[in-house]
């Protein structure tokens, strides 16, 4: 998992204006002024409250961010969340949590350094050893995905992805074990982009 840092650029009584940290540094450069305009156009604005219940979304203080981040996470969906980052060592993943995961990419350089090569189109690292790989071996520490307890694995994969969709079907077990049957709910319910917009706009 890779955290993006986003920071306060601008602020009204009802919002924060925020941009990506690593694109509002550079515009501090004299040979970067031309960016100042880009963050301007790419900032994003986080209400300091929905207008309704008097709800907070944006925060300066990271303690009271945390506290309604876990909130909102056991309110809204009311399933444990586990949270796993790559690391090179015996177990091959650590269990983390909002305030202890990583910030600046640390797990995706860890791999750089343990393949000694970049990920790409033909070798997709970034894809199987700090998503695919580790999750299954968190889940036979919990006795699962083996033969005697097999799992369903579900992905997002949308119904107007048909050519991923069909990929999929074809394979019907992930490439890391074949106690692991794929699902996709949301192709199966023909939920495509505009769902999915609408979904989180609300």
């Amino acid at each position: 998992m890779h955290c993006l840092t986003y920071q306060v650029i601008g602020e009204t009584a009802q919002c924060f204006y925020i941009g990506y940290k690593h694109t509002c540094e550079l515009v501090s450069g004299p040979q970067y002024r031309w960016i100042a305009e880009a963050v301007k156009k790419r900032r994003k604005r986080v209400p300091k409250e929905d207008g309704t219940s008097g709800r907070r979304y944006a925060y300066t203080d990271k303690t009271l961010a945390l506290r309604s981040y876990k909130e909102r996470s056991a309110e809204r969906w009311s399933v444990p969340i586990v949270w796993l980052e790559f690391r090179d060592n015996e177990a091959g993943f650590e269990v983390v949590d909002f305030a202890s995961a990583s910030r600046e990419g640390e797990p995706f350089e860890a791999l750089i350094r343990k393949s000694m090569y970049l990920p790409n189109p033909v070798t997709r690292s970034c894809t199987i050893n700090p998503k695919i790989r580790i999750i299954h071996k968190y889940l036979r520490t919990l006795d699962h995905s083996t033969e005697d307890n097999s799992v369903d694995m579900m992905t997002g994969i949308r119904a107007d992805e048909p050519r991923r969709v069909a990929k999929m079907r074809n394979r019907k077990s992930t490439s890391e074990s074949k106690w692991a049957t794929m699902v996709m709910p949301l192709a199966d319910a023909s939920v495509g982009v505009k769902d999915v917009t609408d979904f989180w706009a609300g």
